[in-house]
C-alpha cells in the first residue's frame, strides 16, 4: 500500500503522513480559503446561450421560461437564474440534456468536452 497520499487517507488510513496529504489536499483546494477565492465560480459552468438556442430552435420561438423549465424538468426559477447569470453548473448539463433527449455534446459541442476533461484532471 502506497504511504502518505490522499487516495490512502481516502481509504482509512489515518496515519501521520495520509493525514499531512489530506490536509495538505484540502488547503489547496478549499475554495472558502483567500489564495482559492474565485477557483469555484469560475470552473464548473458552461454558458447557458447554446441551451437556449437549441432549445427555443425546438420548442418554438415564443417558448417562455416554464415551457423551457418543464422540458429540461427543473423549476421556472432555474431557467431565470441561468437567464440572468448566463450559466449553468456542469453538473446540471447532463441531466438538462437528457430530459431534452439530447447528449450534452449536441448542445455545448466541444466546450462541453473540454470542461469534463478540466474537472477529471
Amino acid at each position: 500500500m502506497n504511504r502518505g497520499t490522499r487516495a490512502t487517507y481516502s481509504g482509512g488510513c489515518r496515519c501521520d503522513d495520509c493525514r499531512a496529504a489530506n490536509r495538505a489536499y484540502s488547503r489547496a483546494n478549499d475554495p472558502r480559503l483567500p489564495a482559492n477565492r474565485g477557483r469555484a465560480t469560475e470552473r464548473g459552468f458552461v454558458d447557458s446561450a447554446p441551451l437556449f438556442a437549441r432549445i427555443t430552435s425546438a420548442l418554438g420561438v415564443d417558448a417562455n421560461d416554464e415551457q423551457i423549465a418543464e422540458a429540461c424538468g427543473v423549476s421556472r426559477e432555474t431557467v431565470q437564474r441561468w437567464r440572468r447569470k448566463g450559466r449553468l453548473r456542469v453538473v446540471d448539463t447532463d441531466r438538462v440534456a437528457i430530459a431534452l433527449g439530447w447528449h450534452p455534446a449536441a448542445v455545448w459541442g466541444a466546450d462541453w468536452y473540454i470542461e469534463q476533461a478540466t474537472r477529471t484532471n
